[in-house]
């Protein structure tokens, strides 16, 4: 079901795209990483600089987006839409134990990687 989630809630194929390449871990991270890495570079090249970039990382443990998905958890509350609890899996690969709002959540969730991603490319070096 996490390979045909983005068909279900999003005619986007661009975010169906960027869905497809997050659950195949071909998601283009910060090529400064490797510089960093070998020590050609001074700065750890991460989003928030504070640790190496993954997958996990970028969408759930980073404060940014932890900030930004509390945020949106509260708007979703405070709109009468019910989450539940967001587990780290289910930002990376949809919620899938919900009945209610099945599509809203999960159009959101992917909203949300997406702008998150974008946000990180904006602000590479």
């Amino acid at each position: 079901m996490g390979q045909t989630l983005p068909f279900c809630v999003t005619p986007k194929s661009r975010r169906r795209e960027f869905q497809y390449k997050i659950l195949n871990c071909i998601v283009c991270m910060n090529l400064k990483l490797y510089l960093y890495r070998y020590g050609l570079s001074t700065s750890n090249p991460t989003f928030c600089h504070e640790t190496a970039e993954s997958i996990w990382h970028l969408f759930y443990l980073c404060k940014l987006p932890s900030d930004f998905w509390r945020h949106v958890l509260s708007l979703l509350k405070d709109n009468c839409v019910c989450t539940g609890i967001l587990k780290e899996s289910d930002t990376i690969f949809g919620k899938f134990d919900i009945d209610e709002d099945f599509i809203l959540i999960n159009d959101i969730l992917l909203l949300g990687k997406h702008y998150t991603y974008s946000k990180k490319c904006q602000s590479s070096p």
